[in-house]
C-alpha cells in the first residue's frame, strides 16, 4: 500500500538523484500528505515523506522529509534530505541536507551537512568521518 512506485515522478524530491543508493532500482515507499502513522519505518529501500510519521526512521537508503513532511523521532539513514519539519536527531551515514523549507529541531550527525539559506535548526552539529567517528579530539 505505501510501495508506490507509479508516482514517483510527481513527488517532491523522488526521482532526482536517479541510480543513488547503488541498488539500481528506482522503488520507494511514499507517505501521502494526509498520512498519519506510529511506529517505526525500517528497511532497505528509499523513503518520502509528506505525511505525519511519529517514531523512528532506519534505513540504508536516501530518507527525504517533503516540505509537507513531519517527522516526531529519530532518523537513522545513508542519507536524509528536509524540506518538511523534523522533531527529533538526525543521523546521515553519508549526509544530511537541510533545505530552505526544512525545520530541524535535533541535534545532526553526518559526515557532510548542508543548512540552506533560510532553513531553520535548533540542535547542535556533529561532523563525522566517513567511517561513522566524530572528528572531535581530545
Amino acid at each position: 500500500m505505501l510501495n508506490r512506485e507509479a508516482d514517483k515522478p510527481n513527488r517532491p524530491g523522488a526521482g532526482s538523484n536517479p541510480g543513488r543508493g547503488g541498488s539500481g532500482t528506482s522503488t520507494s515507499t511514499y507517505l501521502a500528505p494526509g498520512a498519519k502513522i506510529q511506529g517505526e519505518i525500517s528497511g532497505k529501500t528509499e523513503v518520502v515523506i509528506d505525511g505525519e510519521l511519529d517514531g523512528q526512521v532506519k534505513l540504508n537508503q536516501l530518507v527525504t522529509v517533503g516540505s509537507q513532511g513531519l517527522v516526531k523521532g529519530e532518523i537513522h539513514a545513508q542519507a536524509v534530505r528536509v524540506s518538511g519539519k523534523v522533531m527529533g536527531n538526525i543521523v546521515g551515514q553519508d549526509r544530511v541536507e537541510v533545505m530552505a523549507t526544512g525545520t530541524v529541531e535535533g541535534d545532526i550527525i553526518a559526515p557532510r551537512v548542508t543548512v540552506a539559506d533560510g532553513a531553520f535548526l535548533k540542535g547542535k552539529v556533529e561532523m563525522t568521518s566517513a567511517g561513522g567517528g566524530s572528528e572531535s579530539s581530545s
